[in-house]
């Protein structure tokens, strides 16, 4: 993926060198409760993770970046599934950056390049007790859809809903 230049924010492929910084946004127990990543219990673990997110920021067939304010990772965007014309997307941002309007205005940028590449619908999903990533979704302009989803995770159950933009 091409950088992106935002009025405040960077967004580009990870490299090695922001290991520890996507690491420590994965392990964090606040962005735990609502992106779903395993537990690092390891370094090997870890190192997976950080490798598979990486590597999809620098894939021609994948959609990812950091995110980065002055020059420091803030957050990850990723896909999570490409089908045909549409791409559904993830992200997560370390809560030290939240309130700040980061995750908006990273994610209405990679919209913005996901339809100029041709991409006709973007996906987000969220836990509905998750109003701030909904919010986010809101302000990008995406629509609240039907789906909906049970998903067990961390010992609870939580419902899924999911937005829609498209091109």
């Amino acid at each position: 993926m091409r950088p992106i230049q935002t009025e405040r924010l960077e967004l580009h492929p990870l490299s090695d060198s922001d290991r520890d910084a996507v690491v420590e946004i994965l392990q964090n127990d606040t962005v735990k409760k609502t992106y779903m990543v395993p537990d690092i219990t390891s370094k090997e673990i870890g190192d997976r993770l950080f490798q598979r997110l990486k590597e999809c920021s620098l894939s021609e067939g994948h959609y990812g970046a950091g995110v980065y304010f002055q020059g420091e990772l803030a957050g990850l965007l990723h896909d999570v599934e490409i089908s045909g014309g549409k791409v559904e997307m993830g992200y997560a941002f370390h809560p030290r950056w939240y309130g700040r309007g980061f995750a908006t205005e990273a994610f209405g940028a990679m919209m913005d390049v996901l339809f100029a590449q041709g991409v006709e619908e973007v996906v987000a999903g969220a836990f509905d007790t998750n109003l701030a990533s909904l919010r986010v979704m809101e302000k990008c302009g995406m629509v609240r859809l039907d789906r909906e989803e049970e998903i067990a995770y961390r010992g609870h159950t939580y419902r899924c809903v999911y937005c829609s933009k498209k091109q």
